[in-house]
């Protein structure tokens, strides 16, 4: 969405381009530029908000400041109108895509990397407002934690319901670099791309669009009646042989699900559990949706060379002994052979792992990339209408991308 308002609050808006360690094992040599092993990320910090308490102040397994259904306390739920309504100051994104309208970059020396090791971290979701009350709660990426395994982009909209004229109103925008990943959980959504598809996505299902050297797509609300909107989307960072490929998309209908102690488990990427996923990807990762319709425990067997996370979608439920509900991501690391999951009422948790990545990108608006040279060559061809083709039959605006002005990179090495 463009336009988006500065931060409040706070004389000078912060958003930060973070060179960041991804591999377990980074080389050790005392001179080795940080650059080597480490990737980029724009993200925006609002100084005006409140910080929010360290998850280690938090009572076991809980967040505190939200409510039942993860929202924070006072926040509430109304119908939204994506396409006219002006974005709220705090907004940072779009849910389908990323757009900020002026970011810019720093160097922090703080950067995570997958232990090698279990661990919990309870890492709480951004949550941000997209025109008149859609709050959009974004987990990955976050300032404690950037991808995991390959998965690098995490948004989790809704359960929300919407009047008349809104809905989903998400207009031409172009991907390099990157797989867009949507998981539809209520409602439906049309996928439109510069290759000529047009999809509708419904419940249960998987759209997966490989943006390669470079694609267009945009995705709408089906018509302007009421619906209701719950979805995960997620981006999947391309390694380099393969980040040049040609374009694709895939729609996927019907996905492997397995019943296994009163849980539901939907593969929706990778091999798990017997069953692989027809989903096309390009590294060593899974996901899964995890559904108990009621009462339900079970251990679920793990890849212990994969780092994993677990987002609930609704409802509570018990994730390695961690009582876990909307609107946080609890990280699991890497090195475990199984998860223990349990749950007393419905509940839906989405599981995510993979290797941890280990190239060094650049992640900064709708684009994944290795250099600012590649993506300041992205940006000017989309500004300049060349390069990515054209989405037909949208009905929502194209969406320019941000000023360039602040995209730097920083040379830090670690000490």
């Amino acid at each position: 969405m463009a336009g988006i308002e500065p931060a409040r609050g706070f004389p000078l808006q912060i958003l930060s381009l973070m060179r960041l360690p991804i591999s377990p094992h980074p080389p050790h040599t005392k001179d080795t530029n940080i650059a080597t092993y480490c990737f980029y990320v724009v993200f925006r910090f609002d100084l005006s908000m409140p910080r929010p308490l360290r998850p280690s102040t938090f009572p076991p397994g809980r967040v505190k400041g939200l409510n039942t259904n993860g929202w924070p306390r006072g926040i509430q739920i109304k119908p939204a109108n994506l396409g006219v309504a002006t974005p709220h100051p705090h907004a940072v994104g779009k849910s389908m895509s990323n757009s900020d309208a002026n970011p810019s970059g720093s160097s922090p020396r703080d950067f995570p990397h997958c232990p090698g090791h279990p661990v919990l971290e309870t890492i709480p979701a951004r949550v941000t407002e997209l025109g008149e009350g859609l709050l959009i709660r974004r987990a990955l990426p976050t300032r404690q934690r950037r991808m995991v395994g390959a998965w690098c982009f995490l948004d989790h909209a809704g359960p929300l319901d919407y009047g008349p004229g809104a809905g989903m109103r998400v207009g031409p925008h172009p991907h390099i670099g990157l797989q867009t990943f949507t998981w539809m959980i209520e409602g439906e959504i049309l996928h439109r791309d510069s290759l000529g598809y047009e999809q509708l996505i419904r419940p249960g299902q998987v759209n997966l669009m490989t943006a390669g050297r470079g694609i267009v797509h945009a995705e709408d609300s089906v018509n302007g009646e009421a619906g209701r909107l719950h979805a995960a989307q997620l981006w999947i960072a391309l390694p380099e042989a393969e980040r040049h490929r040609a374009p694709a998309f895939e729609h996927h209908p019907r996905l492997p699900v397995i019943e296994r102690d009163g849980l539901a488990i939907t593969l929706l990427a990778g091999t798990a559990l017997g069953e692989t996923s027809p989903a096309r990807i390009y590294s060593p990762l899974v996901g899964m949706d995890l559904h108990a319709h009621g009462s339900a425990a079970t251990g679920i067997p793990l890849d212990p060379a994969f780092e994993y996370a677990a987002l609930s979608l609704r409802g509570e439920a018990t994730v390695a002994g961690t009582l876990l509900a909307p609107g946080t991501l609890l990280y699991l690391g890497s090195g475990r052979n199984s998860l223990a999951f349990a749950a007393a009422a419905e509940a839906q948790v989405l599981l995510l792992g993979g290797e941890p990545f280990a190239e060094e990108i650049l992640m900064w608006w709708n684009f994944v990339a290795r250099t600012p040279a590649e993506i300041e060559a992205a940006t000017r061809e989309w500004n300049s209408g060349r390069g990515f083709g054209e989405v037909k039959g949208s009905p929502s605006p194209r969406m320019p991308a941000p000023d360039m002005a602040g995209l730097r990179a920083r040379t830090v090495k670690r000490d």
